[in-house]
Parts: C-alpha cells; sequence; structure tokens
C-alpha cells in the first residue's frame, strides 16, 4: 500500500512541477459552438484575429484591419504548421468569413451570425454529411 502511495505522490509532483513550467504560457479560448460549426482550427484561428482586431488601429476604407504574414501567425500558433495557417485563413475566406487583401486580413461579423445560426458543420436537416470524416 505505502508502495501505490509513494508513486501517486511522485506523479503529483510531476504534474506539478509540469504545471509550473507552463504557468506563465499564453491561454487560449475557443468558442465551443462556433468550432462545432466551423471547425476547431478555423475557431482558434478566428478568435485570435478578433483578438487582434479589437486592438487595431488599422482603418482601411473604414473597416479595422490587421497585417500578419503566414509566418507571423505561425509564431502565435506554434502548435501549427506554417501549411496549416494557410489552409485554415483559405477555409475561412472561401467561407467569407474573413477577407484577405493586400494590406491585411479582416472579419466579416455579419457572416458569423450567419454560419451561427445555421446548422453544425456537416449538419443539414439532421443528416451527417460522412464526406467531413
Amino acid at each position: 500500500m505505502d508502495e501505490v502511495r509513494n508513486y501517486r505522490n511522485k506523479d503529483r509532483e510531476v504534474c506539478q512541477g509540469i504545471f509550473e513550467d507552463i504557468a506563465g504560457s499564453e491561454i487560449r479560448i475557443v468558442h465551443v459552438q462556433l468550432a462545432a460549426r466551423i471547425g476547431l482550427n478555423e475557431a482558434i484561428f478566428l478568435s485570435q484575429l478578433d483578438y487582434w482586431l479589437q486592438r487595431s488601429g488599422r482603418l482601411y476604407f473604414g473597416v479595422k484591419w490587421i497585417y500578419n504574414s503566414g509566418p507571423q501567425w505561425r509564431i502565435q500558433f506554434p502548435f501549427f504548421s506554417l501549411i496549416t495557417v494557410r489552409r485554415i485563413a483559405n477555409s475561412l475566406k472561401k467561407r467569407g468569413l474573413i477577407k484577405i487583401r493586400y494590406f491585411g486580413k479582416d472579419m466579416d461579423y455579419e457572416r458569423l451570425k450567419e454560419v451561427m445560426a445555421g446548422p453544425e458543420k456537416g449538419m443539414e436537416e439532421g443528416k451527417f454529411d460522412e464526406n467531413l470524416l
């Protein structure tokens, strides 16, 4: 019994050390319903884009914009490859959720409302789209 107790205490010590090491790292919050509708990676990207748009002072044609290159986005998402970052941005652009211009990116909040009001990703009238697997 003491061996089991000692083993569990060692596990706790290791876990505490890990979480203390990452305590100062950044935390990303993802909107669960948004992720269910457009995909987890896309929801993570949009959340970060929204964060930067709220802090942006750049206005082009009356719209807030930010500029980040693929490698700059990659720094913000160390868990995504550069190819994945580009794939996510293109996916969001094709859905009309973001606009990509030569001078930056912005988000179409009206289109986002439409997507959130519609069926979840892969669901239409209660039918599951197996092609999304």
